[in-house]
């Protein structure tokens, strides 16, 4: 089985994340998204997330696009990696161009899993959307 696995953020789901998701989607029979919690989220971007893991989890697998979503407490989910590489043997890891490297890319490397870059949706990002809401 075809499995793609990718982690993110993912804090103001927008349409850039959906189009990651399509993408994994359409190119796999299993979608695992690995997303980092409240406290790794703060500690990667230094900024407080605006939505919580429970309710950025609630997001993706409403979407339908995603099979699973795991949340990780680590910056670096090597570990969360290394236990969906045990479990599935023909993986792919996918995430958006604009961000080519990333925390656990060292394990996928060392594991030889292919990564395949998705083009940048321009216009939309948590950051530009955390700004037009201060604005407010």
């Amino acid at each position: 089985m075809r499995v793609s696995l990718t982690a993110a953020i993912m804090d103001c789901f927008h349409q850039g994340h959906k189009n990651i998701l399509e993408v994994m989607k359409a190119n796999s029979e299993w979608v695992v998204v690995v997303i980092h919690d409240d406290l790794a989220c703060y500690r990667i971007k230094d900024k407080i997330p605006i939505q919580t893991v429970e309710h950025r989890r609630r997001n993706i697998l409403l979407t339908g696009l995603a099979d699973e979503v795991i949340i990780t407490r680590n910056i670096d989910p090597a570990d969360e990696f290394s236990e969906v590489m045990r479990k599935h043997r023909d993986l792919v890891f996918m995430r958006g161009d604009d961000n080519i490297d990333f925390p656990g890319k060292w394990i996928l490397d060392q594991n030889k899993i292919p990564i395949k870059y998705i083009g940048y949706t321009g216009g939309v990002s948590s950051t530009g959307i955390r700004e037009e809401k201060a604005l407010e």
